[in-house]
């Protein structure tokens, strides 16, 4: 049997580690930080990471596209 792209990528775990360095670099960038300063980081990221396993073919993933008010009210400056 093929794996899917999501396996062969690493599963859940490496989508998880994926998206958490990519947004600690992004907390620690001057010039991206301030925009989610007031985001619920937590709820971004678990967004993210149902989005990409969905994306990479997880068949127990179902991504809805909404998203909370909080990442919707991001300050962008």
């Amino acid at each position: 049997m093929d794996q899917s792209m999501f396996e062969s990528f690493g599963g859940d775990g490496q989508i998880s580690d994926l998206i958490d360095q990519f947004y600690y670099k992004v907390l620690f960038d001057q010039s991206l930080r301030s925009m989610f300063l007031k985001a619920d980081m937590t709820r971004v990221r678990l967004q993210q990471k149902t989005f990409f396993a969905q994306m990479f073919g997880c068949i127990h993933t179902k991504y809805s596209g909404k998203f909370s008010r909080s990442t919707q009210e991001l300050e962008h400056k």
